[in-house]
C-alpha cells in the first residue's frame, strides 16, 4: 500500500491582482495542498473573496489554472460568486484532479 502524501503548495499560487482591483474585489487566505493516498491524487484550493463595497457589480467565476513543469495547463475549474446572495463576503473551495505536485497555480476572477 502506497504512503498518503500532502504538499502544501500555496507558495506556489499566483494572483492577478490587476483583474481583482478591476472587479473591486479581493481574493485573501489563499492555501492550496495537494493529496495522494495512493488512489487518487487531487489539488485542494481554499480562498476567501471580500468585497470592501460589501457588494459586486456581476456575478463572478474565480478561475483556478493548474500547470505542471513544463509550463502545461494540466488542470482548471472555477468557483461561481452569484451576486444575488453575496453580502461582501464569500468562502470557497475547489479540488481538481491532479496527477502529480503542480509548479504554478493561478488564481483569477472573471465576469460571470
Amino acid at each position: 500500500m502506497a504512503k498518503d502524501i500532502s504538499i502544501e503548495l500555496t507558495d506556489r499560487i499566483e494572483r492577478m491582482d490587476a483583474l481583482e482591483d478591476r472587479l473591486g474585489i479581493e481574493l485573501e487566505a489563499l492555501y492550496a495542498v495537494y493529496k495522494n493516498d495512493g488512489y487518487s491524487s487531487e489539488l485542494l484550493v481554499n480562498f476567501d473573496l471580500i468585497a470592501a463595497s460589501g457588494k459586486i457589480d456581476d456575478s463572478l467565476e474565480v478561475n483556478i489554472s493548474v500547470y505542471n513543469r513544463n509550463g502545461q495547463l494540466v488542470a482548471t475549474k472555477y468557483a461561481y460568486v452569484s451576486k444575488a446572495g453575496f453580502i461582501g463576503f464569500q468562502s470557497c473551495s475547489q479540488r481538481l484532479d491532479c496527477d502529480e505536485p503542480p509548479s504554478k497555480i493561478r488564481i483569477y476572477p472573471t465576469v460571470s
